[in-house]
């Protein structure tokens, strides 16, 4: 009797803790989908067709090789570059931070490598 009451006591605390662990999930950040490159070289400019509040940005290699040198971030009339400097094989990804709250009007990738990414954003 006792055995199975401590059963049904773990039963219920997993249950809890399970919930709590979904709930604190449910409330993080997540990445948003802003562009589908192909990394042909030279540069591209990412117009984002409104402020995005973004702190972290992720390059995901769909297809082929990339290569990502640098990310230029727009906001507004100010440029702040970021050296990446990674390639990345089909099915990678790179997260890169943009050290703080940054309020996006644009981007302008320095890409190479001939294969397909898309980026991503994260408050």
């Amino acid at each position: 009797m006792k055995l199975r009451l401590l059963g049904c006591r773990i039963v219920v605390a997993v249950i809890c803790v399970m919930g709590f662990v979904q709930n604190a999930e449910a409330g993080k950040p997540k990445y948003f989908q802003v562009a589908e490159l192909t990394a042909k070289g030279g540069a591209k400019e990412v117009k984002l067709n409104k402020v995005k509040e973004a702190s972290w940005l992720m390059i995901h290699a769909i297809e082929g090789n990339v290569v990502i040198n640098t990310i230029v971030l727009r906001e507004g009339t100010k440029k702040t570059p970021i050296k990446v400097v990674t390639k990345l094989a089909k099915g990678k990804k790179k997260e890169v931070s943009l050290s703080g709250r940054r309020s996006l009007t644009g981007l302008r990738i320095s890409d190479s490598g001939g294969g397909k990414y898309r980026i991503y954003l994260k408050k």
